[in-house]
């Protein structure tokens, strides 16, 4: 829904992005790793008390709640038409 990172990386707005699965394959192979906690020994994170590995719920939720409000404000609109 967010076309800022295509540009952030120097892509075209209507290039392809990557498969979706990709992130999840990946933290899979982290979490197999030997060591699946190396990116928070990096000291990049320091400091920071909040931590979230997996947003599918939250891209879940967010998703399901734009598509309520979008045909909230469609039936608004045919209401106000009416």
């Amino acid at each position: 829904f967010d076309l800022r990172w295509k540009a952030a990386c120097g892509l075209a707005v209507d290039g392809s992005a990557f498969h979706p699965t990709v992130l999840t394959y990946w933290r899979k192979r982290l979490a197999a790793s030997e060591h699946p906690n190396r990116i928070f020994d990096t000291g990049v994170l320091k400091g920071r008390t909040r931590r979230a590995l997996d947003s599918t719920v939250l891209n879940d939720a967010v998703a399901t709640q734009d598509t309520v409000t979008q045909l909230v404000a469609a039936i608004r609109r045919v209401a106000a038409i009416v």
